[in-house]
């Protein structure tokens, strides 16, 4: 059962897991590499907004916690709003890492790379926004049969009407 819906939410959900797992694997490379910002020119940029520590802390967490939702979505239930901000915020981390690139004042090929990241989380970004109004539309129907006196499983007055 378990293979089954990882399964099903895995492949509509591929490029989030794709674009968490980045985000987490760069921040651990990040914090892993102390220096490295200052060794390798193209990251000077980076350090201008901010020391490598936190680039490497914000990367991991937001990988990490886009993960756990993305779990917690395809096992117990839906987590469509955590998805979106973590979307959101991988937008950001994307963004600023371009634009930390761009900053190093030097041509690189790198920024290629991280604008596609950027464009990736956008993208996942619009879904889990779809993915949080249906889930939101769904808990007000919800809402609205029970105050009518509807069972789950029924959708409008005309089923009731028809017993």
């Amino acid at each position: 059962m378990i293979v089954v819906e990882m399964k099903k939410h895995f492949q509509e959900r591929a490029i989030e897991w794709w674009s968490g797992s980045m985000a987490m694997l760069w921040g651990a490379y990040v914090l892993l590499h102390p220096g490295m910002f200052e060794t390798i020119p193209s990251a000077h940029g980076l350090l201008r907004i901010g020391p490598q520590h936190l680039w490497g802390f914000g990367a991991f967490i937001v990988g990490a916690t886009r993960l756990v939702a993305l779990t917690v979505n395809g096992f117990w239930r839906r987590t469509p709003l955590i998805r979106l901000t973590t979307s959101v915020f991988g937008v950001m981390l994307w963004f600023w890492v371009s634009a930390g690139m761009v900053m190093a004042d030097m041509a690189q090929m790198g920024i290629v790379v991280y604008i596609w990241h950027m464009s990736a989380d956008i993208y996942s970004s619009f879904r889990c926004a779809i993915d949080t109004y249906e889930v939101e539309a769904q808990r007000r129907l919800r809402i609205l049969a029970a105050e009518h006196g509807l069972s789950a499983g029924e959708k409008s007055n005309v089923h009731r009407i028809s017993r």
